[in-house]
């Protein structure tokens, strides 16, 4: 809604979802800057079978992002973020921040200092270099099928000294050992053990792009005429990040740990709890005319990726080819 340039979305989904998602895409025929979408239809039967030869998981619906970079092996670099949030800036301000990484960075996200437990960091929304994540010579995740991944990976070193030394707890002062098969809070435990062990291949992402139900929005008001100075005074639940002492000008909302999971379907969701949830309401009823504010000249193409090879599938066979 607040671009000022042209986008692609990656969409990894199920073969049903498909349709649903075009009959909303058809009613966007005249957007400002054009539109790519691209389907990657999996199942989780196939999500479970990457995990288990990655030695990860029971809750494979919620595990299958550590493994995007598998699937979108023609996208370099990517903005991830949860269907629970919505931006309220141009997505450029946020893409901008890839400038900041070094060759050896592997993604972005917002932490609470590098103490954090799995609770205070954000896997909701991630800056990820998905080229580094896909090097052969280290990949992200492992793979039985490419035994030399089982000590060159970037996840291995974390999850041995995961086990062996532990993690903070999120439930309690204490450490607890790293349980590869029921991490906390699913995905986020796996980028928690792996940021947590190798810290400079992760930079802190701004918690403006996480403006949180859960953390009170950092305390930001919606008050006229307040001065930066009262604005700073009234702000919270930002200690240990480096970023106490810093305007949280809100980037993207974030609606997490609500009555009803869809907020989009549920107006309810909008006001009672949170300071910012007319923004959401005028988002859900106004849309398809703010979007459709074209000319004419740029369009919405969709297509479906017909190879659903993971990451790890291809480069076997390859080697298997020479």
């Amino acid at each position: 809604m607040y671009t000022s340039r042209p986008l692609h979305f990656h969409l990894i989904c199920t073969e049903d979802n498909i349709a649903y998602m075009e009959k909303k895409f058809a009613l966007f025929p005249r957007p400002a800057y054009a539109i790519e979408v691209t389907y990657y239809p999996i199942t989780a039967e196939r999500v479970r079978d990457r995990g288990h030869r990655a030695g990860i998981g029971e809750q494979w619906n919620v595990l299958s992002k550590v493994f995007m970079h598998e699937l979108l092996v023609d996208v370099d670099k990517a903005i991830f973020m949860d269907t629970d949030m919505i931006f309220l800036v141009d997505p450029l301000e946020l893409w901008n921040d890839f400038n900041k990484f070094e060759p050896y960075t592997l993604m972005s996200f917002p932490t609470l200092g590098p103490t954090s437990h799995p609770g205070q960091i954000c896997s909701c929304i991630m800056l990820m270099n998905f080229t580094l994540m896909r090097n052969p010579s280290a990949m992200f995740m492992p793979s039985t099928l490419l035994p030399d991944t089982q000590h060159s990976s970037l996840a291995v070193l974390p999850f041995a000294r995961g086990i062996s030394d532990g993690i903070p707890s999120p439930v309690a002062d204490e450490t607890v050992s790293f349980d590869p098969y029921n991490p906390f809070f699913a995905d986020q435990g796996i980028f928690h053990v792996i940021w947590l062990y190798r810290p400079t291949m992760f930079r802190h992402l701004s918690l403006r792009w996480d403006l949180g139900i859960s953390l009170g929005s950092f305390g930001d008001e919606l008050e006229e005429d307040m001065s930066e100075e009262d604005q700073l005074g009234r702000q919270l639940a930002l200690e240990g990040s480096g970023e106490e002492h810093t305007l949280m000008s809100p980037g993207i909302l974030h609606f997490n740990c609500q009555d009803k999971d869809d907020i989009w379907l549920f107006e309810e969701n909008h006001n009672p709890s949170a300071r910012f949830g007319p923004m959401v309401t005028t988002a859900l009823r106004y849309k398809w005319i703010w979007l459709n504010r074209g000319d004419g000249t740029a369009s919405v193409k969709t297509r479906t990726e017909t190879d659903s090879r993971w990451w790890d599938e291809r480069l076997a066979e390859a080697h298997a080819r020479r």
